[in-house]
């Protein structure tokens, strides 16, 4: 049967609980074994201490409530409101206050692991805000508690690194101290039972599944995770959720863009032609790269021979077959570089056209066509040729 204690004064408050009257102090360890109701009256509110709560003292005033626990007390104290939100003020340190939020009501979750502390819980018009909840950052706020300030949660994958060639990464966390984690690539949790908790967790950025185990190394650190699940290169993120108590936990992500290293050349890949000895060859190219480099000073210039702004006609002798990446070659490679010279785009271009154009795709490539892309207004524009490039590329053909 539920409990309801009710204010009905704005000084004094008197309570009645369970067919119990008394004072606005209730006195020695208090357990809850069914659900108590209390109303405050400035401002009006309902909260409701769950079954199972415990707590040394609880005074009830107008418009708040007074929860004082322990290390000895042993459990938590949990306290929700009908609607809106809550907040937490702590006299001293050694306790944790954990946010839960449901259609906007909150609930709070206190736990006191060291010395002594009285908490004042009172309505409050803000917004509900899960404890340590986290969208791009990689530190989630420390949990407010008073007397002291405990160590920022903070996560990092491959030490804090941007890009990542490779699937298989280390992620990192420090903070409070903990006893559980889950892992995921997504910030919806399939499994809700945690791993024990270490600080260095090999993780697979392209495996499926969820965590506890499904894609951590067992072990925690050492090396990655085995296998290296093929997936499309992007920006990936890490979630987590640390435990520091039985079912209290704080929420943080982390990301890292993922670049995989490009596939070797097929052999089958056609390659210029060579004439000659190797000074005929070099020549040849720097030849091509006198005309790659008077395309661009046209182009720059305002001018029409063998230059076209993004989004107009355009009429490349070569059809791309296939997605170009960092480090790959080949006589596409070469076509591609043409391409993005006599479309003149900006500094990128211009600069691709004096090194001179060769079989090689490097940072040079790479920025002129992500030069190219935005200005085209293909999207991402980060200097990846794949089917989105190709078919604008087919789409503004002549």
């Amino acid at each position: 049967m539920s409990k309801t204690v009710k204010f009905f004064c704005a000084g004094t408050a008197v309570l009645a609980v369970a067919g119990l009257s008394g004072g606005a102090v209730f006195a020695a360890a208090l357990s809850y074994t069914a659900p108590a109701t209390i109303t405050l009256t400035s401002p009006a509110a309902t909260l409701t201490v769950a079954s199972g709560s415990v707590a040394d003292t609880l005074i009830v005033n107008a418009g708040n409530i007074v929860a004082t626990l322990s290390s000895a007390t042993g459990g938590s104290f949990i306290v929700s409101s009908a609607s809106g939100n809550l907040s937490a003020t702590a006299s001293g340190g050694g306790g944790t206050v954990t946010t839960t939020c449901s259609s906007g009501a909150a609930t709070l979750t206190i736990a006191q692991s060291t010395g002594s502390a009285s908490y004042t819980i009172a309505p409050d018009s803000g917004t509900c805000t899960p404890t340590g909840s986290s969208s791009s950052s990689t530190t989630a706020a420390p949990v407010a508690t008073g007397g002291g300030t405990p160590p920022p949660l903070t996560m990092r994958i491959n030490d804090g690194a941007a890009t990542t060639a490779n699937a298989n990464v280390i992620v990192a966390i420090t903070g409070p101290s903990a006893t559980g984690l889950l892992l995921s690539g997504t910030p919806d949790f399939a499994s809700t039972t945690p791993a024990s908790f270490t600080s260095s967790n090999a993780w697979n950025l392209c495996a499926a599944g969820d965590t506890a185990g499904t894609n951590v190394a067992p072990s925690g650190a050492g090396g990655a995770a085995s296998g290296s699940a093929a997936c499309a290169p992007g920006l990936r993120t890490v979630y987590a959720r640390v435990y520091t108590l039985p079912g209290v936990f704080q929420a943080i992500s982390a990301s890292i863009d993922y670049e995989p290293a490009p596939a070797a050349a097929s052999s089958t890949t056609s390659t210029p032609p060579t004439v000659g000895a190797p000074a005929s060859n070099a020549l040849i190219a720097r030849i091509e790269a006198l005309k790659a480099q008077l395309a661009a000073l046209v182009a720059l210039a305002g001018g029409s021979r063998g230059a076209a702004a993004p989004g107009a006609a355009i009429a490349p002798a070569y059809f791309f077959t296939r997605d170009l990446a960092m480090w790959m070659t080949g006589a596409d490679v070469n076509e591609l570089q043409k391409f993005l010279v006599a479309q003149a785009a900006g500094s990128a271009a211009a600069a691709l056209a004096r090194h001179g154009l060769t079989n090689n795709f490097g940072p040079l490539t790479r920025a002129a066509l992500a030069e190219f892309q935005a200005k085209a207004g293909i999207k991402p524009a980060r200097g990846y040729f794949g089917s989105v490039t190709r078919a604008w590329i087919g789409a503004h053909r002549q």
